[in-house]
């Protein structure tokens, strides 16, 4: 068995609940977190390049791939620690938190006006009296309702809290809850998305009903079509697969961002990830990790 495959498989039968792999499959097996394997790249919305991919395969599947030991911002880890690429993707030294989140936003942008929403963005029209903007504003040209979105991206392995390691989408779902008490001061007649989202890919329940709401007004504005239609089904799976593409390659970059500002881990190839990186290299660089064992 390839030393990958065997810390995949050790991994996933870890017993100590602090290692941060239990989190990690509980996140995985939230709704639409694999969205993007499944995604076909007929759009340019649902291409991940390769070292994208790989990337992102790497990271589901919980294996070590090509990472600096120390962060640039002072934070050491272990070349195996489960929090390595989380931390990688977070980290506030950098811009990639930053750019996940306008990624993730921005995305959410362009797929309201695919469903021929009106769309504000970064607004405090509707926000609460403090001013604090919102991410996004949608109003659907019939009804003229309006919704406020504001977008997070949290890591689910960081918590400590006993319930985060048995439960399905919890850090999502706290930091959800976090946003809707910060917006419970809006006006009564705008609703509210808190669109948060796990690391793996696992979002709140806000996040498929904001999806579903693009999908059943833009069925219907399109293409004269009821929620149930096939043009509506069809319009909510490729908004799936779009959130969930552009969360993975928003972290890719994120991750390659921070290994090129940073210096190689002992034990680990000179030569960083780039565009030429193919998806056999993240595991290949597993076999010589193998010898610190």
């Amino acid at each position: 068995m390839r030393y990958a495959d065997q810390v995949a498989a050790s991994r996933a039968m870890d017993p100590n609940p602090y290692s941060g792999h239990t989190q990690r499959l509980f996140s995985l097996a939230g709704y639409g977190a694999g969205d993007w394997i499944h995604a076909i790249p007929i759009l340019p919305s649902l291409r991940l390049e390769a070292p994208h991919f790989a990337i992102a395969l790497a990271f589901r599947f919980g294996l070590p791939f090509p990472a600096p030991r120390n962060c640039n911002c002072a934070e050491e880890f272990e070349i195996l620690d489960t929090r390595l690429p989380n931390h990688l993707f977070r980290c506030g030294t950098g811009h990639g938190r930053t750019d996940t989140h306008d990624a993730l936003r921005d995305e959410s942008i362009w797929m309201a006006r695919d469903a021929d929403f009106i769309v504000t963005k970064e607004t405090t029209i509707y926000s609460p009296v403090d001013g604090h903007k919102a991410d996004l504003a949608i109003r659907d040209r019939s009804s003229g309702a309006v919704w406020i979105c504001d977008v997070t991206v949290t890591d689910p392995i960081s918590s400590r809290d006993p319930d985060a390691r048995t439960g399905r989408g919890y850090m999502a779902r706290e930091q959800a809850d976090k946003k809707i008490y910060h917006y419970r001061n809006r006006a009564p007649y705008v609703g509210f998305f808190p669109l948060a989202v796990e690391t793996y890919g696992c979002p709140c329940a806000e996040v498929p009903t904001f999806l579903k709401l693009l999908a059943d007004t833009g069925a219907r504005r399109l293409f004269n079509a009821d929620p149930s239609s096939y043009q509506a089904a069809k319009l909510l799976h490729q908004f799936r697969q779009r959130w969930s593409v552009t969360l993975q390659r928003a972290q890719a970059l994120a991750y390659l961002g921070k290994v090129n500002e940073a210096s190689p881990a002992p034990h680990t190839p000179v030569d960083t990830p780039d565009a030429d990186m193919a998806l056999g290299d993240c595991f290949a660089v597993a076999e010589p990790l193998g010898e610190l064992e």
